[in-house]
């Protein structure tokens, strides 16, 4: 029986993600595959999705550039890990990826 990786985008790339969720994923290559990043820090995106193998075209700055781009057809994704400052608040219903058909939002901020 042959599994499909969920397709996930990390957005917030701070201290959470970097020591918890990234590494976590990546030990799991066989459940999960980031397929998209974002975080404010241009640079600090760049330099974890070198280190996970996440190409530059998947690279992005804010949630409405990664979804944008998911629904211009430039990625499929499967679920979000939203691990950014406010994340559990009721503001998060308007966040543009509860409408693009993502099936899962996982919160941690």
């Amino acid at each position: 029986m042959t599994v499909r990786r969920l397709r996930l985008a990390v957005v917030g790339l701070g201290g959470i993600s970097q020591s918890i969720h990234l590494p976590l994923l990546n030990r799991r290559w066989d459940l999960f595959k980031i397929v998209a990043l974002a975080d404010l820090s241009a640079s600090r995106t760049n330099d974890i999705a070198a280190r996970y193998g996440v190409p530059a075209r998947f690279r992005y700055r804010t949630v409405g550039e990664l979804v944008a781009a998911r629904n211009q057809g430039k990625f499929e994704l499967d679920g979000v890990i939203l691990a950014t400052t406010g994340s559990h608040g009721p503001e998060v219903r308007q966040l543009p990826l509860c409408d693009c058909g993502v099936i899962s939002v996982l919160c941690c901020g």
